[in-house]
């Protein structure tokens, strides 16, 4: 099964078109050989969180075996509010520091926020920033992100949207740290994959699209293209996105890793 671990969907104003039509991203999914699709709300990372979510809980009702849905949140919410994302389906929640403003080195801000998710053992995206707006928001520095997974090793974490340039400072972070996965929408060129997986990182890499912002093709060509083995691919094409859910995996569609 092959899983998208980066979807956006819906408007991104001035960054980019976006796609805000359900069945064309569908179409879009299969097309590329997509079976299943984490997906975020664009509203959510950029303007109204609640909203936003609102609207990926009401799609992924609709499209179950295709939509997991991805709530963000903001640490700066009462817990209950996070519970009740959980409530609604949620099987992770996504941080936008660049986007919401916060600091995920605050233990002001922080320490409840992570203490519930430590409690529910949550999985928890942390998106370091999407690429087109990064001249308006900026990025969360790679290090701050190592520094944060490293405070709460109990739980699993994906870091989205890190830089093919940060791989090589990575690899060491990553050897010791199992419970933290990458995903790879902005690595653009196969050599990083390769890279990863010759330090033995085959079983943390995350395949992500960023689609709905950028063209889907790049994150699944960096590792289609990519010389490693077909067990290897398997792994990042959507077994490593289920082990950091806990999503049981179905054997079909693994045929499409080298389509």
């Amino acid at each position: 099964m092959t899983i998208d671990a980066n979807g956006l969907y819906g408007r991104f104003g001035a960054f980019a078109r976006g796609i805000w039509d359900l069945d064309r991203y569908l179409e879009e999914l299969r097309r590329h050989g997509i079976d299943r699709s984490l997906v975020s709300s664009a509203e959510s990372v950029l303007h109204d969180v609640r909203r936003g979510n609102d609207l990926i809980f009401k799609l992924s009702l609709q499209k179950k075996d295709e939509l997991i849905p991805v709530a963000v949140a903001n640490p700066r919410w009462p817990v209950k509010e996070v519970e009740e994302c959980l409530a609604r389906g949620s099987r992770a929640i996504r941080l936008c520091p660049a986007t919401h403003h916060f600091d995920l080195s605050n233990p002001w801000l922080m320490n409840d926020f992570m203490s519930f998710c430590s409690a529910v053992k949550v999985p928890l995206i942390i998106d370091v920033g999407l690429s087109p707006c990064r001249s308006v928001y900026g990025i969360v520095p790679t290090a701050e992100a190592m520094a944060f997974c490293n405070r709460y090793a109990d739980l699993n974490f994906l870091l989205m949207n890190i830089p093919g340039s940060e791989c090589a400072g990575l690899t060491n972070f990553l050897k010791t740290h199992p419970r933290v996965f990458l995903e790879n929408s902005d690595l653009y060129m196969a050599r990083y994959v390769e890279h990863l997986v010759a330090a033995g990182l085959e079983n943390q890499i995350c395949l992500g699209t960023g689609f709905g912002i950028n063209s889907m093709a790049a994150g699944i060509s960096t590792i289609r293209c990519a010389e490693v083995t077909a067990q290897q691919k398997r792994k990042m094409m959507g077994e490593n996105i289920g082990r950091f859910l806990g999503l049981p995996m179905r054997p079909e569609s693994r045929e499409r890793v080298n389509a």
